[in-house]
């Protein structure tokens, strides 16, 4: 049990849940790395004991005395069991559609953030400042994302980080071990190594902003003999630059730096943490994105006496008053965590499958367009149409129609950067006139 004198207390649509359900209890409540995750508890109910507080939305504040230590939304209570969870803050993001206030599909962070927020589908307040540069495509040139996939992106372009803390501010966090809050007394347990998560070099696929082609950019710009590689595909973000895109892969590459993830957490009790200054942790302060030293435990990375890691996430006990930590990078070991990174693969296969629909124009040597052909009075004209320098390797096959009918196109002088459009018009007497041609252009 707790052991400070502190009872924690539930504020569900601004009503204490005490003053609700007055026996509850087996409260938990979860991080990640951007934020509160999840809290649970179960209220003891009297037959038919219902309260209007107590809805699907309703918003939900775990407190310890004056300090919020939890921010979220409760889901659908169940009324048969009295169990009742809440969805973190930070996950609001994970379906709310990016956006522009018009309606427009958008991968500007600040514009899919503040629009989001505009329609009240979330409940943040954005400190940070994303701007207004796509990580994707341009408005309403794409698919529709989400705001957090959106955020994730410009994350990982930047080397930085997101975070909805316990007020329900936006802001910009990137977590790192190089200044540890919070210390494990030695004895308190040892992590295991994980080779299947270690990686030394990552390779990204992207389409090139300058060619428009599928491209490939990697951090660090060499391997190592014996090293592990790994391949991420971004392809759905739409056109970039190579130092975005080796941003991306060393974003990625620096999560385990070139190291072994884990295999494990610990658990550890009151009295196993302390803070920097010696003194004895609240436990139910820790969380996901602190950094944590293991005094004692020496570094199998390196040559450090002390082991240094960032909190990936947590699950605190309120009535043991344990906690579960797991460091970032640990390795899907159990049931729920494989399901977990199984269904983020399957999302970011879909995801991609769908985006490449919108960019086949463009990395698969396909591409589109229109020409305005001006018709003189001796019944035909021409206009040359231009394409992007590495695009096609060979001369495309190219095949243009007029807006009307009336004319006749042909296309001559095809190269890999260019061809001429020429259109004629049935009736040789006809006054000038200036058609749209619609042309395709493909490398068999």
């Amino acid at each position: 049990m707790r052991r400070t004198v502190t009872r924690p207390e539930i504020r569900v649509g601004g009503f204490w849940l005490s003053g609700i359900f007055p026996n509850w209890g087996g409260l938990h409540h979860q991080t990640r790395e951007n934020g509160d995750w999840q809290a649970s508890w179960t209220a003891i109910l009297k037959p038919g004991q219902r309260h209007p507080a107590i809805v699907h939305g309703a918003p939900v504040e775990v407190m310890l005395g004056p300090v919020r230590v939890f921010a979220g939304t409760l889901t659908e209570p169940n009324w048969d069991s009295g169990e009742m969870v809440a969805i973190g803050a930070c996950r609001e993001g994970e379906n709310a559609p990016a956006l522009t206030e018009t309606g427009l599909a958008t991968t500007k962070p600040n514009t899919a953030v503040d629009a989001a927020i505009a329609r009240g589908v979330l409940s943040w307040t954005r400190v940070g400042n994303f701007g207004t540069t796509p990580v994707g495509e341009d408005d309403d040139q794409g698919g529709l994302y989400t705001v957090q996939s959106i955020l994730d992106a410009w994350a990982e372009e930047n080397l930085s980080g997101w975070r909805v803390d316990r007020d329900r501010r936006l802001i910009i966090d990137a977590p790192t071990e190089t200044d540890p809050q919070w210390y494990v007394v030695p004895g308190s347990g040892e992590l295991g190594q994980a080779d299947d998560e270690r990686v030394d070099r990552i390779f990204v696929r992207y389409v090139s902003t300058t060619s428009g082609r599928l491209a490939t950019a990697s951090y660090p710009a060499s391997s190592v003999v014996g090293g592990v590689e790994q391949t991420m595909d971004v392809t759905d973000r739409g056109r970039m630059t190579s130092t975005k895109a080796t941003n991306i892969a060393r974003a990625e590459w620096e999560k385990l730096q070139g190291r072994s993830g884990w295999t494990n957490g610990l658990t550890l009790t009151n009295g196993q943490v302390t803070t920097k200054g010696d003194i004895p942790a609240n436990l139910a302060l820790i969380k996901a994105g602190d950094a944590v030293r293991l005094l004692g435990v020496r570094d199998p990375r390196g040559i450090a006496s002390n082991l240094d890691v960032v909190i990936g996430d947590t699950d605190y006990d309120w009535e043991e008053d344990t906690i579960q930590i797991n460091p970032r990078g640990m390795a899907a070991r159990d049931e729920e965590s494989v399901l977990e990174q199984a269904q983020q693969i399957a999302a970011s296969a879909s995801k991609q499958a769908a985006a490449a629909k919108s960019l086949a124009s463009r990395n698969g040597r396909l591409l589109s367009g229109s020409v305005d052909v001006t018709v003189s009075a001796s019944d035909n004209g021409s206009a040359n149409i231009s394409f992007p320098a590495g695009v096609f390797t060979t001369a495309p096959s190219v095949v243009g129609i007029a807006s009307n009918s009336l004319y006749n196109v042909a296309v001559s002088s095809i190269t890999t950067t260019a061809a001429t459009i020429t259109v004629r018009h049935i009736n040789a007497t006809v006054t000038t006139a200036t058609p749209t041609v619609y042309w395709i252009a493909a490398q068999q």
